[in-house]
């Protein structure tokens, strides 16, 4: 039976949906595990430190396909460990930068890449349009994924620098590093922070969230489970197309295909917005409350003098614009989730 490496950081309970769906893209290929692949599983439990090591031992133990499932600190781990078995990485970095390939369509490597670095200025802009008076930002990178941190960095103070925004650098190396980045980010007393792409980040999105939610810092990161855990909002690619093209790319190559055959892909997903709850919302209530006062105010206040029939139909008419009167980009589901504008506002 042919023997499948799997590299992974965090856990598999943290890494449960992206395994399923690697899976579904495995057996689209034509394999399943248990009865025509084994897969030997290696997981850091977020310390990226480990990664050389645990590429080794695939190399060790003779696998067909190396899955570097770590980002892109694994995909350069697994290379540094073999120049001859065929690896499939999933990474946010451009891989010809990162030096993983020598183009998109050569190279002993293949994969996909969600160019998750690239959208950097992005989160960027969509926190400063949620928070129009916030002037200082806190940005969180892992300084052990140097490749990730330095690009991720550099796109983000470009964009900052022609918003006129204030950045600050935090750091974190591993999961014991969160509490005093948060607490770091309080005394600094900057108004919303940005997470970057980092394997650690990934696999701890939702305690992440919880974190946010709990020193009350607006703030966006690049997995839907963050989101769930309590931040503001995640905005990234769509990792369920993400890891399963990785799924098909390591069944083509255990049918025979060669890696320089197999074009680096970039994940076509769609960009995922997600809304908290409405217990967790309060991020966005506290950025509308902290406004300037606006006609809109007195709208809504007058509004509520109207006997219930006709504030009943005003209701239902403010409902039905609420999309209209909303910023695209900010998606709908967050405004209506966290707070509803009067019908003849505009939120931005």
């Amino acid at each position: 039976m042919l023997v499948l490496g799997f590299l992974g950081t965090g856990s598999p309970e943290v890494y449960a949906t992206r395994l399923r769906v690697f899976h579904e893209g495995l057996k689209e290929a034509g394999y399943v595990e248990g009865q025509n692949v084994a897969i030997e599983y290696r997981w850091t439990g977020g310390q990226n430190d480990l990664l050389p090591k645990l590429a080794a031992e695939l190399v060790r133990i003779r696998v067909a396909v190396i899955v570097a499932g770590s980002g892109t600190l694994g995909a350069l781990a697994a290379k540094a460990a073999t120049a001859t078995i065929p690896i499939v990485f999933g990474v946010a970095v451009d891989p010809v930068k990162a030096g993983l390939v020598a183009s998109l369509n050569r190279g002993n490597l293949t994969g996909v890449t969600n160019l998750n670095v690239e959208i950097g200025p992005k989160r960027l802009e969509l926190l400063h349009t949620l928070l129009p008076t916030a002037t200082v930002f806190g940005v969180l990178v892992d300084p052990t994924g140097p490749v990730l941190a330095n690009d991720f960095t550099r796109s983000v103070e470009t964009a900052a620098h022609a918003l006129g925004l204030q950045l600050h650098m935090l750091n974190a190396s591993t999961d014991r590093d969160f509490d005093s980045v948060f607490a770091a980010f309080m005394q600094l007393r900057a108004n919303a922070l940005i997470i970057g792409p980092s394997p650690l980040f990934a696999a701890q999105s939702e305690r992440l969230g919880v974190l946010a939610a709990r020193y009350k810092v607006p703030a966006i990161g690049s997995w839907p489970e963050f989101a769930a855990g309590g931040g503001l909002l995640s905005y990234g690619s769509d990792e369920t197309e993400y890891y399963r093209l990785v799924g098909i790319y390591a069944g083509r190559i255990l049918k025979g295909e060669k890696p320089a055959e197999l074009p680096v892909q970039i994940g076509k997903g769609q960009i995922d917005y997600q809304s908290q709850d409405s217990q967790s919302a309060w991020h966005y209530r506290a950025a509308l409350a902290a406004r300037p006062r606006r006609r809109s105010d007195r709208i809504k206040r007058r509004a509520n003098s109207h006997p219930p029939r006709k504030r009943e139909r005003k209701e239902n008419r403010r409902r039905s614009s609420v999309d209209r009167y909303s910023p695209r980009h900010c998606g709908g589901r967050l405004l209506r989730n966290a707070s509803k504008p009067s019908r003849k506002s505009r939120l931005i």
